[in-house]
């Protein structure tokens, strides 16, 4: 049984999470978001939000397809800061100290299901985002992030233990559609495919400091 149908039977309807108004709220951080079109999809949904946008991607600029450089220019029009080559893991390196009230990353994936010290290296990677992470909110701030929603995804992620390690409270689980962000079409860092057409059940988690 998927996360989310656990939820609906044992706590009952969880909704969707309102990304609007989260990033209506203060300065958020969007984090491998491959070819910027979540980002762009909610500075469209928000435009007097965008001004107060950092999105980013792992890729340095030289290997961005034409589709990313268009979607950094609208972007850049409506006030918005671009960088890449940013790794999610390692944001005070980064950014220093500079704080954010919301910090999203949609469908983290390393590409790999080499273990690591025995664990899926995407485990690995929700453990260290999540640490970095915390160091970069404000008060009251907030983590988010997108997944599939499987049990092999879960396993593999381990949120409600990268959560304890990072010092997070309990995360909150909520469906996500991806029809309510127009425009947004995800891509895999390594090769491009979305999960959008592969699977169809997605969960958005959200993690807050205590």
């Amino acid at each position: 049984m998927r996360l989310i149908k656990q939820l609906l039977t044992h706590k009952g309807k969880i909704g969707a999470f309102d990304l609007v108004q989260t990033v209506s709220q203060g300065r958020t951080l969007f984090l491998g978001d491959g070819n910027l079109s979540f980002s762009r999809a909610l500075a469209k949904l928000k435009p007097s939000a965008a001004r107060d946008f950092t999105a980013t991607t792992f890729e340095p600029a030289v290997r961005l397809s034409p589709r990313t450089l268009q979607n950094a220019s609208q972007l850049a029009r409506m006030s918005a800061k671009v960088l890449n080559g940013i790794d999610a893991t390692r944001l005070q390196a980064h950014f220093g100290t500079t704080k954010f009230h919301a910090i999203i990353f949609n469908f983290p994936n390393v590409a790999s299901r080499t273990p690591i010290y025995g664990h899926n290296p995407n485990h690995i990677l929700a453990h260290k985002f999540l640490r970095s992470a915390a160091g970069q909110l404000v008060h009251g701030g907030l983590v988010v992030m997108t997944a599939v929603d499987s049990t092999f995804y879960a396993g593999a992620f381990g949120l409600p233990a990268a959560a304890r390690f990072a010092g997070f409270g309990e995360p909150e689980i909520h469906e996500f559609k991806p029809s309510r962000f127009p425009g947004y079409i995800h891509a895999n860092t390594l090769d491009g495919r979305s999960a959008l057409t592969k699977y169809r059940s997605f969960g958005t988690w959200v993690f807050r400091l205590p």
